[in-house]
């Protein structure tokens, strides 16, 4: 397979064909094309990308080994027989909850320079956090309770259909799934969805409310593939 610069759009072949290329190679036990497969698809440097943009706690170098993880346990799954249909999603999804955890143990580790600072745990003692699920759900009932300030009727909608979708657990909901149920074109779903989840932001933080690490993970894959095209 010839490798193709991320300068020569024009010439990239297809991604789906390009994630289906990368789920026969880890069928076939070939990690390399498989990597240069989902290379040529942008998603090794389009993840790391979002979650740098995303997450404050980490650059795109500690976001590339979250995904490097990623694509280690997409290849041993996929060998193992698993069937994967949504590969980004997959990916995007594994990335997140390596960065999630490792989030988790940085907030677990206190610097030898600030144990001084670190009161009578006797005295005060201190809550544990809570699992990255509960948070989650969290985040969801406040992004519900927001809804109807999203603006524009169609933005509700679409971003309704997101937050059943993420309550029921489906994580990979196609584009043109929604844009079916809505009487809607794909695009116009692209564009809400994306103005949804901008418009959720600035409505939690209006509200006092930081959302941004628990709406990172609400997010999903389509619209992290539509922020970067």
């Amino acid at each position: 397979m010839e490798t193709v610069s991320s300068h020569d759009a024009d010439e990239v072949p297809n991604r789906d064909a390009l994630f289906l290329a990368a789920t026969k190679a880890a069928e076939a036990g070939d990690p390399v094309a498989m990597l240069e497969a989902l290379y040529q698809t942008g998603i090794l440097d389009g993840i790391p990308r979002y979650i740098a943009a995303h997450w404050s706690d980490f650059d795109f170098a500690d976001a590339s080994i979250f995904v490097a993880a990623a694509t280690d346990d997409f290849f041993s799954k996929v060998r193992s027989g698993h069937k994967i249909r949504n590969v980004s999603a997959y990916l995007f999804k594994v990335a997140l909850n390596k960065a999630s955890d490792e989030y988790e143990e940085k907030s677990k580790r206190v610097p030898l320079e600030e144990v001084g600072d670190i009161p009578d745990r006797r005295s005060t003692p201190a809550a544990p956090p809570l699992p990255r699920e509960v948070l989650k759900k969290k985040a969801l009932q406040l992004a519900r309770q927001f809804l109807n300030e999203l603006g524009q009727e169609n933005v509700q909608k679409v971003m309704a259909i997101y937050f059943d979708a993420i309550d029921k657990g489906i994580g990979d909901i196609a584009t043109a799934d929604v844009a079916e149920l809505l009487g809607l074109t794909e695009e116009a779903v692209r564009q809400c969805r994306s103005r949804g989840w901008r418009r959720l932001r600035r409505v939690a933080k209006e509200h006092g409310v930081n959302l941004e690490q628990a709406l990172t993970d609400l997010q999903t894959t389509e619209e992290y593939d539509n922020d970067n095209e």
